[in-house]
């Protein structure tokens, strides 16, 4: 008898041996999903970028109000009318590029160049692609058509998608967004500057709405931050972002 609860005895402390073997230290199970922190990013295009204090501004606006588990650098180089080829010949550029490793990097290219000259922007895409880090991911700033000319955006949309496929890049589709407002009979919003050609204050925020969709994968609509906007206009402008980038199909 006293072999049989001898038996039992052993047995137990065998289990419990190795349950306890197979449990996961909660600081190793931490350190395998380490999710991806786009912490570091850099816009580089011309004035499409920089009008209304620049995209990167609003864009860091929305961050600081998302409440994001770390605090993202944001920068910028742009220049007025320049194309990504004039980039890669640019000291200042290279050397901002150089400088760290960015997380992100966002290409814009010149409108007229993507809208009318896609090879020549075919080429410096990629090119840009090859001087960055393995580890930098390539999002594409698709801008808008000029409003009045709205079919410039069909060879637009062309020139991003290819250039995607080139790099595996990601592209915000900030132009579609612009056209769909355009056709919005129910709106009085104009995404345009009075040039037709640069945005509004309500277009470059509407782009920083999309980038931060985009890249932090957060819905603008559940953010505060409403750029001196009123309630209506913010609104408006966050669910257009959310919903354009969303329901982009290339």
């Amino acid at each position: 008898m006293m072999y049989r609860y001898t038996y039992i005895f052993y047995f137990f402390c065998i289990l419990i041996s190795c349950s306890s073997d197979t449990k996961v230290d909660p600081q190793d199970e931490n350190e395998i999903s380490d999710a991806f922190k786009p912490q570091k990013v850099l816009f580089i295009g011309n004035s499409h970028t920089y009008f209304n204090q620049g995209v990167d501004f609003h864009l860091q606006e929305f961050a600081l109000q998302g409440n994001l588990s770390f605090e993202p650098q944001i920068e910028k180089i742009a220049f007025g009318g320049y194309t990504l080829e004039q980039h890669l010949e640019n000291e200042l550029t290279l050397k901002m590029i150089n400088e760290q490793e960015w997380d992100i990097v966002v290409l814009q290219e010149n409108t007229f160049r993507a809208a009318n000259e896609m090879e020549a922007a075919l080429v410096a895409i990629p090119e840009f692609k090859a001087k960055l880090t393995a580890n930098t991911k390539v999002f594409l700033f698709m801008t808008w058509a000029y409003e009045e000319e709205p079919n410039m955006l069909s060879t637009l949309k062309q020139t991003y998608e290819r250039a995607a496929t080139l790099i595996d890049g990601t592209i915000v589709p900030v132009g579609i967004a612009f056209n769909q407002a355009q056709e919005d009979i129910s709106s009085t919003i104009n995404l345009y500057n009075q040039d037709g050609v640069h945005p509004s204050p309500e277009g470059t925020f509407l782009a920083a709405g999309m980038f931060y969709r985009a890249i932090y994968e957060q819905n603008p609509t559940l953010n505060s931050y409403n750029a001196g906007f009123t309630l209506a206009t913010a609104t408006y402008l966050k669910e257009l972002a959310k919903t354009s980038y969303e329901n982009y199909a290339p």
